[in-house]
């Protein structure tokens, strides 16, 4: 378990530019490949698949493995070609406002998707490349300070849950008929107790099958399941208080601002770091 834990964690993380760059790859390839795709005029379902296998998996498991130390040049070079690409691609005829908005939300549900689902990709890949030599140990996640790939999957998935939200939807902002508020705050908190269910079911299931974990992660009983059903509980219950952005954003920056006060001003960053675990459940689990 010791030597497990001590390979898949890095002690100093990898740099942000590295990151960044790695990152910026996949809206370059769901590009690449949307526009692929469109060109050659495949409708088979199983041809596409296989398309976006070759397009966009293949070479973000390259880029996080074999070739992970040319991921900037890498980006250069996509970047390139899908700047041709737009340049010498056909153009669209004109058509009426109407019709460009609903291409527009179109095209912004189809990148909502690829976005998510790139998301999920990249976090299964990690998990699973993690465990062998090939993955750079840099991109793994960082032990108590420092950037990596896999310390960016939480915030991704609090990002895509955001983008696709109902609450961030303006026809499920407006006030409706009760019925239709009671409906939806009971998916809400139905969504909420899955992502809590999982959480268990996760912890269970590592404690039966003794898989080696890093508890300085999220804790002995915590987990990332855990953590999101808490994000979601608190973001529901602030949505049904305002439906303001503008006091929503108020409200994320001062949570924020407090969180990084009491770590700044008080023990808390030393309780995280340095605490003992058998002295409550809430040490136990103090970082998640």
């Amino acid at each position: 378990h010791d030597v497990h834990s001590s390979f898949i964690k890095n002690s100093a993380g990898d740099s942000a530019l590295n990151v960044m760059a790695l990152l910026a790859h996949i809206p370059l390839l769901m590009m690449l490949a949307s526009s692929v795709i469109a060109s050659s005029s495949i409708t088979k379902k199983a041809s596409v698949m296989l398309l976006e296998f070759g397009l966009v998996m293949m070479p973000l498991l390259l880029l996080m493995t074999y070739f992970a130390d040319v991921a900037i040049q890498s980006l250069l070079v996509l970047s390139l070609s899908v700047a041709l690409l737009v340049v010498m691609g056909p153009r669209s005829d004109h058509r009426d406002h109407a019709d460009n908005t609903h291409v527009s939300q179109e095209h912004t549900h189809c990148f909502l998707d690829w976005f998510k689902g790139a998301v999920s990709l990249m976090t299964c890949l990690a998990i699973l490349a993690v465990d062998f030599q090939v993955f750079p140990r840099r991109s793994a996640k960082s032990d108590t300070f420092g950037l990596s790939l896999m310390d960016m999957g939480g915030s991704f998935c609090v990002i895509s849950s955001a983008l696709t939200s109902k609450w961030s939807r303006e026809s499920q902002l407006s006030d409706g008929s009760m019925e239709n508020r009671r409906k939806r705050r009971t998916r809400f908190a139905l969504k909420n107790w899955f992502c809590l269910l999982l959480g268990v079911t996760r912890f269970i299931s590592v404690k039966i099958l003794d898989y080696p974990e890093i508890v300085d992660e999220y804790g002995v009983h915590w987990n990332f399941f855990i953590t999101l059903a808490g994000v979601w509980a608190l973001s529901d219950m602030i949505h049904i208080v305002t439906h303001s952005a503008a006091v929503l954003s108020i409200i994320a920056c001062c949570i924020l601002v407090c969180h990084q006060w009491l770590l700044s001003t008080t023990d808390l960053s030393n309780f995280i770091f340095f605490a003992e675990r058998d002295t409550s459940l809430f040490a136990a689990n103090r970082e998640g």
